[in-house]
């Protein structure tokens, strides 16, 4: 019994160990089986448009990647020199092939394709054709996306993205993929495709690497316009002597600078008049936004008409020592005259090889050339928007109406306990104060005691409220009183030269200033509980009365300063002065050393201006709108030294194309009607010449980001 146990065990371990030999040699013979069997690795050549992502860009400027008898043109181009074409001769325009990757098919999902095309009509039926054919050109596989409609702009570039799903039977090395352009026009007429980006990767983006446009229409804080645009709502603009348009700057590193030869560029510019002297920059910037490249294409002798659109083209080599992923490349729009010139719809191609032989000469060395320079005052200058603060109806009507039907228009903190601006006017004959609550403008009915004549002019400074009769030549100092609704009289001032007032002031010591359009100023104290006239002084000689007059904290030291601008023998000139309550009148200010030094862009007698905060800084600054030459609105501050233009406003949030900029007649009001310690501006809008998008308004803007 034991020795049969024991042959038992001993059959046991030997068939274990049989087997487990077995297995061995089984898996020895597979993994050697299978590693003669693997094929060669194929040495793939490297191929300047392919990215490891499996992205290929097809610019139309070689016949890489392009089928027999692709019918190609110069005479139209997105980028470079070239594109395609579908012509009335033919239904096909170029077949891009492209074979299948050999170095891991099994990455490939869907088909993107972007595309770019100009119709010669404003109708378009074609489709976008993606094709799988063998290794004998048959074809196993196709698959349209159709591209119609009839409201094209005729020469207008316009982007389509399309995304075909890959068999996955036909992934494989033996097979290639055929993309073309079919047109099902009857007429077949010409339809241009430029800039085709093919990626092989589901998680691909829908751009090209190697190429990018710029629309201006996501554009935020910057110059933009809606007067005119090659394409969507926006475009940017340079305008005046020295103006620059919106930067834009594109990181390298959102590039594939890989092995970069060239940028390539295609842009669109509009010049509205005859006089066109501008230049497109485009340079290199290092981390500092120092320029390591400088380069413009000068567009003072190019063949144009006014008012329409044009395309330009060019390329600039770019150095392998600043094509580095920490530079950035920046392109602008700079003009050099008073005319007005708008961009739109920049594209910009990384070329690896330089294909177009352009010969593009820098304008100007803005480095080398000191006086190309910007200089004190002197564009460009930074922006600063305002945004349109929605407002109901009702609203709406209440502040158009202030404008339109009456011309007596203040502001002041009459009712101090709002601790906001309020508006003072004057309608049919009856008076009105005017605020916000609540973000709703609200209008009250307000009265004077004793009752002033309809013919009184009105001054207001603070919470005072003066009304000067030209009859009895009485200057009659008033206050609100909220509780009874009037405004009372607190006191008389008589005055032989009412009709030259330009302005009353309510100085720290109770005294109250006139101040004339000749340039006299007259101080007025309470004696004998009567005013009379205690201090008179001339600082400045105005020519015929052109005098404007301005009074605030300029220096945010709590202590306002009168800003007077005016002409003198034709100059515009300026002073600032300060009360000085030893001497009860107005002497030159302390914090003004500039005697009445002009630069570039000045403060000119012609312009309209207005007190504002914009920062809350309790600082206040000017806003000038200048109306001369083109519509400007322009934040001003002060030093020790002189003026300095801090930004030019625009604007943001208006309905459609009806920026405030676009209008004929503009009147403005600032104040802080909201009581957050910001300035808003309330603007009036109108034309003398009927344009049917621009309707007549009134809008408030705030300068509160």
């Amino acid at each position: 019994m034991t020795k049969e146990i024991k042959k038992i065990k001993s059959g046991r371990t030997f068939l274990i160990i049989f087997s487990i030999i077995f297995i061995v040699i089984t898996l020895f013979i597979f993994f050697i089986g299978k590693k003669l069997d693997t094929p060669p690795k194929v040495s793939a050549v490297e191929d300047i448009q392919v990215v490891n992502d499996f992205k290929y860009f097809i610019d139309f400027e070689t016949d890489k990647y392009l089928g027999p008898n692709s019918l190609l043109t110069s005479t139209k181009a997105l980028s470079g020199k070239q594109c395609g074409l579908i012509d009335k001769n033919g239904k096909y325009g170029p077949a891009v092939i492209i074979p299948v990757p050999t170095n891991d098919t099994s990455e490939i999902s869907d088909i993107i394709v972007k595309f770019w095309l100009n119709p010669s009509t404003p109708g378009i039926d074609v489709a976008m054709a993606f094709s799988i054919v063998d290794q004998n050109n048959n074809q196993v596989h196709w698959e349209g996306y159709p591209v119609k409609g009839n409201s094209f702009a005729i020469d207008n570039w316009y982007s389509f993205t399309c995304r075909f799903k890959y068999p996955k039977e036909f992934i494989n090395t033996t097979y290639s993929l055929k993309l073309y352009l079919m047109s099902n026009n009857k007429d077949y007429t010409p339809v241009y495709i430029d800039d085709v980006s093919v990626s092989l990767k589901e998680n691909a983006d829908n751009g090209s690497p190697r190429s990018k446009l710029i629309d201006f229409e996501e554009s935020n804080d910057k110059r933009i316009s809606s007067k005119y645009a090659k394409s969507g709502y926006y475009s940017t603009y340079a305008k005046g002597e020295n103006g620059f348009s919106e930067s834009v700057i594109i990181p390298f590193k959102d590039l594939d600078i890989s092995n970069i030869n060239s940028v390539s560029l295609s842009f669109n510019y509009l010049s509205e008049t005859s006089d066109l002297n501008a230049v497109f920059v485009v340079s290199v910037c290092d981390s500092t936004s120092k320029d390591l490249l400088w380069q413009g294409i000068d567009l003072s002798k190019a063949d144009f008409k006014e008012k329409v659109w044009e395309t330009a083209n060019g390329s600039i080599l770019i150095p392998e020592e600043i094509a580095k992923p920490e530079n950035s490349l920046k392109i602008y729009l700079w003009n050099r005259n008073e005319n007005q010139v708008f961009l739109d719809d920049v594209y910009i191609v990384i070329k690896e090889n330089s294909k177009t032989n352009d010969s593009v000469q820098p304008a100007f060395d803005l480095i080398g050339q000191k006086k190309f320079q910007p200089g004190a005052n002197r564009p460009p200058y930074n922006s600063y928007v305002v945004n349109l603060q929605k407002a109901d109806a009702e609203s709406v009507v209440s502040l158009n109406k202030i404008f339109t039907r009456k011309s007596r228009i203040l502001t002041g903190k009459f009712d101090e306990s709002t601790g906001k601006d309020q508006i003072f006017y004057e309608e049919s004959g009856k008076y009105n104060i005017l605020y916000l609550e609540n973000g709703s403008v609200v209008s009250k009915e307000v009265s004077f005691h004793p009752a002033i004549s309809k013919d009184s002019r009105l001054f207001a400074d603070k919470e005072f409220l003066f009304s000067i009769n030209p009859v009895d030549g009485l200057i009659c100092v008033h206050k609100y009183q909220a509780n009874q609704n009037k405004f009372i009289e607190t006191g008389r001032i008589k005055c032989s030269g009412v009709d030259k007032v330009i302005a009353v002031t309510a100085n720290p010591d109770n005294s109250f200033s006139v101040f004339e359009n000749d340039g006299n100023i007259l101080t007025y104290a309470l004696k004998s509980g009567s005013y009379a006239q205690v201090s008179g002084n001339k600082p400045v000689n105005p020519y015929q009365g052109n005098l404007k007059f301005l009074k605030a904290d300029f220096f945010g030291i709590n202590k306002e300063d009168v800003l007077l601008i005016y002409l003198e023998k034709s100059q515009d000139k300026y002073v600032l002065l300060t009360y000085n309550a030893g001497i009860k009148g107005w002497a030159l200010s302390d914090k003004y050393k500039g005697n009445s030094v002009q630069s570039y862009d000045q403060l000119d007698f012609a312009s309209d201006y207005s007190v504002i905060d914009y920062d809350k800084t309790g600082e206040k600054e000017l806003l000038q709108l200048n109306k001369t030459k083109r519509f400007d609105l322009r934040i001003i501050n002060f030093d020790i030294m002189t003026y300095n233009i801090l930004f030019n406003v625009e604007f943001k949030g208006f309905p459609k194309k009806q920026n405030p900029k676009y209008y004929e007649v503009s009147k403005i009001i600032c104040g802080d009607f909201s009581g957050d310690g910001c300035s808003e501006i309330i603007i009036f809008q109108d034309n003398i010449s009927k344009v049917d998008w621009l309707t007549q308004k009134t809008e408030m803007y705030s300068f509160s980001k």
